[in-house]
């Protein structure tokens, strides 16, 4: 669980955060390459306006795909409003 919690919007830009909490752009692009054929915006602000809905991860140290089916209590927060995605909910405390 994160030592301070705030939401991703916040922890991605931290450059002094914790790595599991920063975001990979290299990575991101190799990752989701077919999703951005056509961004041409900085890929950190489009994960946080795009990708997080759509289920992508921001690095390679935590898994969307497999945090959300296992915390349904976290699909209840997104459809609610209280976080983004999965990710988000961990960085305000998990």
């Amino acid at each position: 669980m994160p030592a301070s919690p705030r939401p991703a919007r916040q922890m991605l830009h931290d450059a002094d955060g914790p790595s599991w909490a920063r975001f990979d752009a290299e990575w991101y692009r190799q990752t989701y390459a077919a999703d951005l054929a056509a961004v041409s915006e900085d890929l950190a602000t489009w994960y946080l306006d795009h990708g997080q809905a759509l289920g992508h991860s921001p690095n390679p140290w935590f898994d969307e795909g497999w945090y959300r089916p296992r915390h349904p209590d976290v699909l209840a927060a997104m459809r609610q409003g209280a976080c983004e995605s999965g990710f988000d909910s961990y960085c305000r405390g998990g």
